[in-house]
């Protein structure tokens, strides 16, 4: 949401996309393990240069 945002022009606080970040990764790492939802972050930077 934050990051279509952002994707828009339009400003996001830093603050409000750490906290939604942060959040995510908690989602994520309930749904699959903290070493995998780690493992799936480290990823994103490869998948976003593709």
């Amino acid at each position: 949401m934050l990051m279509d945002l952002a994707d828009e022009g339009e400003y996001v606080d830093r603050s409000d996309l750490l906290e939604e970040l942060a959040s995510a990764f908690i989602r994520l790492a309930d749904e699959v393990g903290v070493v995998e939802a780690l493992e799936k972050v480290k990823n994103l930077g490869t998948q976003m240069d593709e």
